[in-house]
C-alpha cells in the first residue's frame, strides 16, 4: 500500500507517528458518508442541549437559550449538533435556528424514543420533515438517530427510521452516538440500525479512574479498533471530544485532538458546547463551573478555560482538514507507549479487537 503522507505529533510525553494512505484502496465502493462529506470541510463541531423548559411544544423559546453563533465561530467550530430533548416537536430545537441564522450547518437530534414503532415513526418524521421540507432550514444536513440507543426494541424503531429518512432525504447523514470503550454494542447497533456515522464518546478521558485527567493507554486500542471498524463499513468515524467538567490542560486537549487524528479521526463533535442546566445557573449561581466551551454567568455566555485553548486547537485542525478527508488511516505507532496488557483488556472489550495481519 502506497504511504502518501506521514505526520508526526509530539504531545507531551507522547509521541504519534501514523500513517494515512489514499482511502480508495481501502474501500472499493463510495458510501453514504463520503458521498456526504463530498464538497465538506473537515467536521468541527459541538453538541447543544437545551433542556425542557415548560409544556412540551407550549411556551416560546425563552431569553438565552440560543447559543452564541459569534462564539461558536470564534471557538473555529463549523457544525452544530442540536441534541436538545424533543418530544414536544420542533420548538424544542433553538439551536438550530441560532445555526440557520448563522449560516452553519447543523444536525439535529431524531428524538422518537417511543417503544411502539408507529408513534416513533410519526415523531421522528414530524421532527425531520420540519425542517427538510422547508428550504429556510438549508443548513440542516443529519439526523442523529440516538444516543447509546442499548434498547432493542429502540434500536429496531431506529432502523425504520434510517431506512425512511435514507429513501426520503438522501442527502441527510444518519448517526448514532456510542461510547468508545464498547465495542460489542458498536457492533450489534451497526448491524440493527445501520447509521452513515458513529460520534463515539471519547469522555471522560480516564474511564475508570474518576479522580484523574489523564489519559489512559488502553484508550488508544480503542481509537484503534473503531478506526478499522469503521473503514470496514464506509461509515463515518467521528469523535466527541470532552470540554465538561473540571477545566483541563492545553495539553490534555491537544493529545485528545491529535490521538484522535492520528487513527483517522474524520470529525469532532464535541460534548457539549455548554451546559445544560443554563438557566438553573443563571438564577442560582452567579458564577457557574466552568462548563463547556462557554458557560453563563449573570445571564450571559462567557468564555470558560476551555474556549480559548480549543480555538487554538480547533484552528490548527481545520488548516490541514481538507488533508486529513483526501487521507486514510493505516496505522498508527506510538514511541515509548504500550497499548495492551494493562489489565484492563477485558473490562473495555480490548482482548476481542481484530488484530492486523
Amino acid at each position: 500500500m502506497l504511504v502518501i503522507k506521514q505526520l508526526v505529533a509530539m504531545l507531551g510525553f507522547y509521541v504519534f507517528t501514523f500513517c494515512i494512505a489514499n482511502s480508495a484502496s481501502i474501500i472499493a465502493e463510495e458510501s453514504r458518508f463520503e458521498t456526504w462529506q463530498q464538497g465538506r470541510p473537515f467536521t468541527i463541531g459541538a453538541m447543544y442541549y437545551d433542556g425542557p423548559y415548560g409544556p412540551p411544544a407550549q411556551l416560546p423559546v425563552p431569553e438565552g437559550a440560543q447559543p452564541d453563533m459569534a462564539l461558536f465561530r470564534y471557538a473555529g467550530l463549523n457544525m452544530l449538533d442540536e441534541v436538545s430533548w424533543s418530544m414536544g416537536g420542533h420548538e424544542r430545537y433553538p439551536g438550530a435556528s441560532a445555526a440557520q441564522e448563522a449560516c452553519i450547518p447543523f444536525m439535529i437530534l431524531g428524538a422518537a424514543l417511543q417503544e411502539d414503532s408507529s408513534e416513533a415513526m410519526n415523531a421522528f418524521q414530524s421532527h425531520v420533515m420540519f425542517m427538510a421540507t422547508d428550504p429556510r432550514w438549508s443548513g440542516f444536513c443529519g439526523v442523529q438517530l440516538a444516543d447509546e440507543p442499548r434498547n432493542p426494541v429502540n434500536q429496531a424503531n431506529h432502523r425504520l427510521q434510517r431506512d425512511w429518512l435514507v429513501q426520503t432525504y438522501p442527502h441527510l447523514l444518519t448517526l448514532i452516538c456510542e461510547v468508545l470503550t464498547d465495542y460489542p454494542t458498536c457492533e450489534k447497533e451497526f448491524e440493527i440500525i445501520r447509521p452513515d456515522a458513529f460520534i463515539y464518546q471519547w469522555y471522560p478521558y480516564y474511564t475508570s479512574d474518576t479522580d484523574s485527567l489523564d489519559i489512559t493507554p488502553y484508550m488508544y486500542a480503542c481509537l484503534a479498533r473503531a478506526s478499522k471498524f469503521n473503514q470496514e463499513r464506509g461509515t463515518g468515524f467521528f469523535i466527541a471530544r470532552g470540554v465538561t467538567g473540571p477545566p483541563k490542560s492545553d495539553s490534555l486537549l491537544r493529545i485528545n485532538t491529535y490521538a484522535a487524528l492520528a487513527y483517522g479521526c474524520k470529525g469532532f463533535m464535541d460534548f457539549s458546547w455548554d451546559s445544560s442546566d443554563r438557566y438553573k445557573q443563571t438564577q442560582l449561581i452567579p458564577d457557574p463551573p466552568d462548563w463547556g466551551y462557554v458557560s453563563y454567568r449573570r445571564g450571559k455566555a462567557s468564555p470558560t478555560s476551555h474556549l480559548e485553548k480549543m480555538a487554538r486547537i480547533n484552528r490548527e485542525v481545520a488548516n490541514i482538514g481538507h488533508t486529513l478527508l483526501e487521507l486514510q488511516h493505516v496505522r498508527t505507532y506510538h514511541l515509548n507507549l504500550e497499548t495492551k496488557n494493562y489489565g484492563a483488556e477485558f473490562q473495555y472489550h480490548i482482548d476481542d479487537m481484530k488484530k492486523d495481519g
